[in-house]
């Protein structure tokens, strides 16, 4: 309720077996995906002169 979106798109070739399933495995899937980019983009973020929130490797080292 914060304001994300996501998009989908599909090129409809093969007609799916369940639906219901099948839509709640593709909305897994996008919500990993999205979850690792963003934890990718924390841990990788690099301090700049003037920043005033320190980034996560400034804080806890590259791992």
């Amino acid at each position: 309720m914060d304001g994300d979106l996501l998009f989908v798109i599909s090129t409809g070739k093969r007609k799916m077996q369940d639906p219901m399933v099948e839509l709640l495995e593709l909305g897994a899937y996008a919500a990993q995906t999205v979850s690792r980019a963003i934890a990718r983009g924390v841990y990788n973020a690099t301090e700049y002169p003037g920043d005033t929130v320190p980034t996560w490797k400034s804080q806890h080292g590259s791992r």
